[in-house]
């Protein structure tokens, strides 16, 4: 990479102001997006080192200090590898100057220096400094360097401690030990909170594979598909596909190549780090074999008891090594050994595991549980009565107790906090939806949910989710305290199958019966004319009825856990019928007179239900069109909620499958595009929830003091409809995917953005408001475009035979543009409320291609290849 050993070394003054410091730190941003951009044009050219595998038979860069081999980190040392693949060298040393001068070395000529750089944070004292200072400098390669002593690589771990490695992480390697590992990789990605989007991921994976591909001794594996399985990993980060989307990714979001860096090497570490103690694990057992049967010398036999006693294989005390033997020296040292072996017998034969909480260990022990270093659990040895250690079994809990419940409830707690919930005492964990209420400017209300399950994440890590339906912030939470061992999360897993069977059948049974309510509700019903809702929506009353509170309260599905309800008896409710496919009611939404309260039956089905609008139900609407294809209505339209389907269904006349919100809509999609005849366009006619760019400035304003109306910072591009889109201020609010400090704490702010675009996508957010805690990680995105995404991928029609490409959707998606965003407007309702029924009816017909007096530009052909040609998403 020769351009960025061209870049020059900035000079830095003894004591430099801080609008020096700050220029430092700008210049040091420019040379970091300038680096960003030729690993960017290095990938588009198909030679960035971790492209090739390359680094298989490289060692990362490092300097050597003091007789130590120190590693360089981050993207400095990627641009390193790239230096030393294309200038062709073997040796992984880099000397300062300051380094050769110290040790009486001297440079070659022509010596070729390669500038780094990093960004001190903190002063000497460990105090955060209030900007940042960029620091660079030159380094050179060993190989440029007189005197300095012969180049020795370390060396490298074997195949089969990686195997053993990804054992002991509940982690089955298979027959093709590099796709094995791509796969723990990308499991790691998840779990250390890598950014979401299939581009990074792969970048991300790319990297992490090739820092810990270097450190495997590939040569002496016994794996003989190992060398496939290299060439498949290198073919896959060659592919045309995996180069485009790679290049476009930082092409548009140069920081997104620092996030994949930064995550990828966490990635690297944990699992290097597993390999070097799985191998030091079989070499110790190796010695533990042989001195099962030899005599060993004295010494020997010290140094391997230390080791053990070091890794856990002997956990003796004091009393046992003395009642071993009552001299010191080889006899002691025998009986560690020894007692290390049986206890690795012990083990192997044991009866179960126990998760014993710390406090409790000396009465577990007076029972006959044993302590076993290596996995860090107690056990049960062969022969004893599991019944006495019952309550520490972690079947029976849903933690074990080895991270307590109520430390998870409490961590999890806090998050609530942190998003300015009113959180109640008894939080349940049961992995469900649960209201409670949140603090905007209009007060408390009750518009925030949470979700928390203690064994939902695929290891049996507990996970939740965090919802504030008034502001749209959005957080996804994982419990990152003390876990279980790989045994413990195989074991919860079981019987975590166990209880999401019953949990299964018990849901089955409450939709079953709710069903049978929804069904009496709708009969009880009288004509929906004149209900508060209808007259302010301004829809019609097609497939409604309506009822009183007093029916509706005396069905548990309207009472809450706590006995309390949202329904009012004094107040009439909208009845919508929710049903399924084949037209059965499954549930009903009640909606109150001035539409604040849309609530759902609890434990009803919700997921695929749905009112067809112009049908009498959905394979009622696909058989007709089958049957009579010269009757079938040229499109169907589907949507979110029922104000919206009214208003779209009025003014164009066509059946509308009305889905009740964007995450159901793409279930009900799913299952519609399997049935679905092809003389219909589907037309994703989806929310435009395009403000989430101002939802994000607002929850930084809010918590984080964050002025966003400043005219000193930057602007980005979001898509406000098909074909337009409008130009948003961060004012001091800064989107770079670093830290920066604000008047209430610090934030990481990232944009991802449209492919092949500058539209802003989703924003993320990481914040800090609490120096020492967790932080809060949240998500702003337009949920009805995301939605509406998915649902054409549904309705895609598979590639033929030979082709690459993912097949053409059928499907077509629409998105409401408004003439003013006064009031900030997102819906077709609000289209029809502002500018008529007719501004509905024409948006939609021009995207079949209809004509619509002079307005329509130009006319389209009625085909449904046409209309994918030319709507088939939301991207200019």
């Amino acid at each position: 990479m020769d351009q960025i050993q061209e870049i020059s070394l900035a000079p830095a003054n003894a004591e430099p102001a801080l609008q020096a410091k700050e220029d430092a730190r700008a210049a040091g941003y420019a040379h970091r997006l300038a680096i960003a951009k030729r690993f960017g044009e290095r990938v588009e050219a198909g030679d960035a080192v971790f492209m090739s595998g390359g680094t298989v038979a490289m060692e990362m860069p490092h300097t050597v200090s003091a007789g130590e081999r120190r590693p360089i980190t981050g993207f400095n040392r990627w641009m390193l590898l790239q230096v030393m693949q294309d200038r062709g060298w073997s040796d992984s040393r880099f000397f300062t100057s300051q380094q050769m001068s110290a040790a009486g070395w001297n440079l070659r000529d022509n010596a070729q220096p390669v500038v780094l750089q990093f960004v001190n944070a903190t002063d000497n004292t460990g105090t955060a400094l209030a900007v940042p200072e960029v620091k660079r400098f030159a380094v050179f390669n060993a190989v440029h360097v007189e005197g300095v002593p012969a180049y020795e690589p370390a060396p490298k771990l074997s195949s089969k401690s990686l195997e053993a490695a990804m054992v002991a992480a509940d982690f089955e390697p298979g027959t093709e030990i590099l796709e094995a590992l791509a796969d723990w990789v990308d499991t790691q990605y998840r779990e250390l909170g890598g950014q979401d989007g299939q581009a990074d991921q792969a970048l991300a994976q790319a990297l992490a594979m090739s820092a810990v591909l270097s450190e495997i001794d590939w040569q002496a594996s016994p794996n003989i598909s190992a060398q496939g399985a290299l060439q498949k990993q290198v073919a896959r980060w060659s592919s045309p596909e995996w180069v485009r989307d790679t290049a476009a990714l930082i092409e548009a979001d140069p920081s997104a190549f620092f996030d994949a860096v930064r995550v990828s090497e966490l990635v690297a570490s944990q699992v290097i780090t597993q390999t070097r103690v799985a191998q030091q694990e079989l070499q110790i057992a190796d010695e533990v074999a042989v001195a099962r049967q030899e005599e060993i010398p004295e010494p020997q036999m010290e140094q391997l008891a230390q080791r053990l006693q070091d890794t856990g294989l002997s956990e003796v005390t004091m009393e046992e090594t003395q009642s071993a033997s009552p001299h010191s020296g080889s006899d002691r040292q025998a009986g560690n050994v020894a007692y290390g072996v049986r206890l690795e017998a012990m083990f192997a034969e044991r009866e179960a595991v126990l998760a014993v909480p710390f406090e409790e260990k000396d009465r577990a022990k007076e029972l006959g549980a044993v302590w076993y270093k290596p996995q860090m659990v107690w056990f049960v040895p062969k022969g004893l009565d599991l019944a006495k250690f019952k309550e520490w079994d972690p079947r029976d809990h849903c933690l074990g107790k080895t991270a307590a419940e109520s430390e998870v409830i409490n961590s999890f707690r806090a998050a609530m906090r942190d998003m300015d919930l009113d959180v109640p005492e008894d939080i349940k964990a049961d992995g469900k939806w649960h209201n409670v209420r949140t603090f905007s400017k209009k007060g408390p209300n009750k518009s925030a949910a949470y979700l928390l399950d203690l064994k939902g994440g695929r290891d049996g890590t507990p996970i939740g989710a965090i919802n504030d339906k008034y502001t749209g912030e959005q957080q996804s939470w994982r419990f990152d305290g003390p876990l279980l061992t790989p045994e413990q999360k195989a074991r919860m897993r079981a019987e975590a199958m166990r209880r999401a069977e019953e949990a299964d059948r018990a849901t089955k049974r409450a939709q079953a019966v709710a069903a049978e309510h929804a069904a009496e509700i709708v009969a009880q019903g009288q004509p929906a004319a004149g209900h508060g809702y209808v007259i302010k929506k301004g829809i019609s009353t097609e497939g409604l009825v309506q009822v009183s509170g007093k029916v509706l309260l005396g069905y548990a599905e309207f009472v809450g856990e706590n006995g309390k309800s949202a329904i009012r008896e004094d107040q009439n409710y909208l009845i919508v019928p929710m049903r399924n496919a084949a037209g059965e009611i499954r549930a009903v939404q009640a909606i109150n007179e001035d539409g604040t309260v849309k609530s759902f039956m609890r434990g009803a089905q919700k997921k695929g239900t749905m009112t067809v609008l112009g049908a009498p139900s959905l394979d009622a609407l696909c058989a007709h069109a089958v049957a009579s294809p010269d009757q079938a209505a040229r499109a169907a339209l589907f949507v979110e909620g029922f104000a919206t389907g009214a208003s779209l269904r009025q003014p164009t006349g066509l059946p509308v499958i009305v889905c009740f919100d964007a995450g159901n809509l793409e279930a009900v999609a799913a299952e519609a595009a399997r049935k679905w005849p092809d003389n219909i366009v589907p037309i994703m006619a989806v929310d435009n929830d395009q403000f989430h760019v101002e939802r994000a400035l607002g929850y930084l304003a809010k918590d984080l003091g964050v002025n966003p109306n400043s005219q000193r910072g930057s602007t980005v591009e979001v898509l406000s409809g098909k074909n337009s889109s409008r130009m948003v201020s961060l004012g001091d609010a800064v989107a770079d995917g670093q830290w920066h400090q604000a008047p209430k704490g610090r934030y990481c702010m990232s944009l991802e953005r449209e492919h092949d675009s500058t539209e802003v996508r989703s924003i993320s957010i990481e914040a800090v408001t609490v120096e020492g805690q967790r932080p809060v990680r949240l998500s702003f995105g337009n949920r009805g475009v995301e939605a509406g995404r998915v649902a054409l991928e549904a309705f895609a029609a598979p590639a033929k035979e030979g082709e690459q490409e993912q097949g053409t959707s059928r499907a077509v998606m629409l998105v409401p543009e408004f003439k003013s965003l006064q009031g900030r407007p997102t819906d077709w309702n609000d289209l029809a409320g502002s500018e008529g029924a007719q501004a509905v009816s024409r948006q939609v017909m021009t995207a079949l291609g209809i004509p619509q007096q002079r307005e329509v530009r130009r006319a389209v052909p009625h085909t449904a290849q046409a209309v994918q040609r030319t709507s088939s998403g939301v991207g200019r």
